[in-house]
């Protein structure tokens, strides 16, 4: 005698209510499994992450919102901290694009959750200016928020407060 086995597969409701509950094993040797390409993989991966990131202004308690402005106060201390929900463990990497903050002096990691700058004392006028964090989990996958601030021209300082111009910019 030839020796058998039998192969359990997942099946579908309508293949099993149609096989009276089971696979048969004629069906199970005429099904061909699906080549997977490293991409289909990459995607599969992204999926079952689930990454996402939120980004808090600790100092003013608010939680940032892509394509919305946040408020740039002159001489005040920025505080962003980033918060991850994933499913992955391990070691996550941040990145913080800060090249679009031209009213920003003393910032600092850049490479970390925790972004720390200050806005300059004075602006002249009304403009803004925007950051770029990515956070990239251990599964490679990547997700980037980009954050813009709206500067009102005025001045001030981390201890005096804020004077504003007496009339603003549209």
């Amino acid at each position: 005698g030839q020796a058998s086995s039998t192969v359990a597969l997942a099946t579908t409701p309508w293949e099993s209510a149609r096989s009276g509950g089971g696979v048969s094993p004629v069906q199970a040797s005429a099904r061909v499994a699906p080549a997977v390409s490293s991409s289909t993989v990459t995607t599969m991966s992204a999926l079952a992450s689930a990454l996402t990131v939120d980004t808090i202004d600790y100092n003013n308690g608010v939680v940032l919102v892509p394509g919305s402005y946040q408020l740039a106060k002159p001489g005040a201390a920025v505080d962003l901290r980033a918060q991850v929900t994933d499913a992955a463990s391990g070691t996550y990497t941040y990145s913080w694009n800060t090249s679009g903050l031209s009213d920003a002096t003393s910032i600092t990691g850049t490479a970390t959750a925790n972004l720390k700058f200050s806005w300059n004392t004075t602006f002249s006028t009304t403009r803004t200016d925007s950051v770029t964090l990515t956070v990239t989990d251990p599964n490679n996958v990547q997700v980037t928020k980009t954050y813009t601030f709206q500067a009102f021209a005025g001045t001030g300082s981390s201890t005096s407060g804020t004077t504003w111009g007496t009339t603003l910019d549209p």
